[in-house]
């Protein structure tokens, strides 16, 4: 007896559309995955330098403290000495847990603007890795909002990251340009390796591609052999909250 159950009929054309939604949300997963695995690696960062770096720092303090409290009462030259090595000493970790405080938070970018955020970030950048590193803007709008401004400086992060990973001492440029209603940033650099280009293959460039989509931006990384490689960041049209 014939089944007229439509319902138990095939569906072919059905197939095609599950099989692009299976693979959107593997796509997803993965973004997701790769956005995760960059804050992971950020974090055990910022432990690393938390422990070997600031602890060390202060325990050099410490013992500092000891020589001067030994030498206060007989020898207050080199008590005053110690004193003037501990004062240069709290400013260094100072500035060094502030650089801290804005790999986890990019307060400037709240209160001065994307602008002043990407400067303090290439120029510190510039002195951690020792290397000629410079800023420029034109146009640079006021008033971006605070997740596209987020957004763009991760991504500064993330390829600045991949530079210092790869590429060695080159010459790095950060630009960030205004034009009609949106906002271009790009990040290049001089390395004869494959550097930004490098680092893309894994997990950095899916995390700058998840990033750029959460603020409709458009992300095209070029790389000349030889000559290095241009990240370019655009955001067509942003509006103001």
């Amino acid at each position: 007896m014939q089944n007229d159950d439509p319902t138990n009929y095939p569906k072919p054309h059905l197939q095609p559309a599950t099989r692009e939604m299976d693979r959107s949300k593997e796509e997803l997963r993965a973004l997701t995955g790769a956005l995760l695995h960059a804050q992971d690696d950020e974090r055990r960062s910022l432990a690393r330098e938390l422990h070997d770096d600031i602890s060390q720092r202060l325990a050099a303090l410490s013992m500092l403290g000891d020589q001067v409290l030994r030498n206060l009462s007989r020898n207050p030259e080199i008590a005053q000495q110690k004193i003037g090595q501990i004062l240069a000493q709290i400013g260094d970790v100072s500035d060094h847990v502030r650089s801290l405080s804005h790999r986890l938070h990019p307060s400037l970018i709240e209160d001065l603007g994307l602008t002043a955020a990407l400067r303090s970030l290439t120029q510190e950048f510039g002195e951690r890795e020792e290397t000629d590193a410079a800023f420029f803007a034109k146009d640079a709008p006021e008033g971006i909002p605070v997740d596209v401004a987020t957004g763009l400086y991760r991504i500064a992060e993330e390829a600045l990251r991949a530079i210092a990973k790869h590429a060695g001492k080159v010459h790095v440029r950060v630009r960030l340009i205004g034009f009609a209603e949106g906002v271009e940033m790009q990040v290049s650099d001089s390395g004869p390796g494959s550097t930004i280009e490098n680092h893309a293959s894994g997990f950095g460039l899916a995390a700058m591609e998840e990033r750029a989509r959460l603020i409709n931006a458009t992300l095209d990384l070029q790389f000349s052999p030889g000559q290095g490689a241009t990240l370019t960041v655009r955001v067509p049209e942003f509006r103001s909250k």
